[in-house]
């Protein structure tokens, strides 16, 4: 069996999943940017606007993988991203007060060669996507590169 119909077999019984009615929704998606440049800056991920009420604790446990690929220069400087980024993180919020609520997150962050590489490369073909230079790097290797006209900035690669 070909991966991408591996896929099909795999993701169309979930589209026959019953959705979540919009009412019971009460919070955004818990996601965060990936990209391995932003990470340094560690941005918060989506939480909700309303506070947990006084003495009342909230302890979430969340995964997210992102398959990171883009290659470019321009003006003396190129850059590529070619990887996978893994994110747990341990969410911990207390309801301090109605106005006040205190949290903290903490994350543990895995970047490396990833596996995805293939199944996205078939999914793209599957349904007419680009590929943009995919097809021209080695699959499943780690290389995170930031060349400026002076010299490189970083220089990360490993398989």
């Amino acid at each position: 069996v070909k991966r991408s119909q591996l896929f099909l077999i795999l993701v169309l019984p979930l589209a026959a999943t019953p959705a979540v009615a919009v009412n019971d929704i009460f919070e955004p998606f818990v996601t965060s940017n990936l990209s391995p440049f932003v990470q340094t800056h560690n941005l918060p991920s989506a939480r909700p606007a309303k506070l947990l009420k006084k003495g009342t604790m909230r302890i979430r446990l969340t995964s997210e993988i992102a398959n990171n690929f883009t290659s470019d220069s321009s003006s003396g400087e190129s850059i590529t991203i070619d990887g996978e980024t893994w994110r747990n993180q341990l969410h911990i919020s207390y309801g301090l007060s109605d106005r006040w609520e205190l949290g903290i997150a903490i994350p543990h962050i895995i970047h490396d060669g990833g596996s995805f590489d293939g199944f996205i490369e078939d999914w793209h073909k599957v349904f007419g996507l680009p590929n943009r230079n995919r097809g021209a790097v080695a699959q499943d290797q780690l290389n995170y590169h930031w060349q400026n006209s002076c010299a490189s900035q970083v220089n990360i690669m490993n398989s």
